[in-house]
């Protein structure tokens, strides 16, 4: 146990985390898995570090993603620092799991305050608007989203069904009308088409008769100059 508590000193984890995420010293987990990490990486992990007294984050002032994650080189791969961090002091991440900021900062590693998480559990504890909107419990027309009343699209988007219900019957009623409408649309450029087709073969009639014309009267002309 010396050689984690040495490891510690040397972090600056010994102190208590406070804040909405933590309450309480160093879980004795984290401190087994102290003893095999790698010093190295860690030493460029603090170097880059600022660590807050009253939010106990570990905050990466080193370069950053475009949403605010940290990122660092390590065995030739670009790591997350918040993922390396959880790799190394808690061990490797399932298969298709995300790693959650219980403090809500995206730059902290600090990995008491990573957790591991769903993609659907990380979506909906953050701000965004698909969190937004799977946290409300009444649809825009002020119909609760119940078992009953929920309908799942393909999608995964969630609907109203009395929503759906009053549409149907709103749109059933006006339907006849649209469909007459439509009907005698179809009837009138029939109709319009009937009248141009004979208009069309008629003029193409009077083009061969006037063709046939010309021809005899030239051929009439040629004779009379013999």
């Amino acid at each position: 146990m010396q050689a984690s508590s040495k490891a510690f000193s040397r972090l600056g984890v010994n102190m208590k985390m406070t804040g909405s995420a933590v309450n309480a010293p160093v879980s004795a987990e984290l401190e087994k898995e102290v003893q095999h990490m790698d010093s190295t990486i860690v030493d460029r992990l603090m170097m880059r570090t600022i660590k807050n007294s009253e939010s106990g984050c570990w905050v990466w002032t080193g370069s950053l993603r475009c949403q605010g994650y940290g990122r660092i080189s390590h065995n030739k791969q670009v790591w997350l620092v918040h993922r390396l961090a959880y790799t190394i002091f808690k061990g490797s991440i399932p298969d298709g799991l995300q790693i959650d900021h219980l403090c809500r900062n995206r730059a902290c590693w600090n990995p008491e305050h990573l957790e591991v998480v769903t993609v659907r559990q990380n979506v909906l504890r953050g701000a965004g608007l698909p969190a937004e909107n799977a946290r409300k419990t009444h649809c825009p027309q002020g119909h609760e989203y119940t078992d009953r009343n929920t309908y799942i699209g393909p999608s995964g988007k969630r609907a109203c069904r009395k929503c759906q219900a009053l549409h149907h019957v709103a749109y059933s009623h006006r339907r006849p009308a649209e469909y007459e409408r439509a009907r005698m649309d179809r009837k009138n450029l029939a109709q319009r088409l009937r009248r141009a087709q004979p208009n069309e073969q008629n003029r193409a009639r009077r083009d061969r008769e006037n063709q046939a014309q010309r021809l005899w009267r030239a051929k009439k002309r040629a004779e009379r100059n013999e």
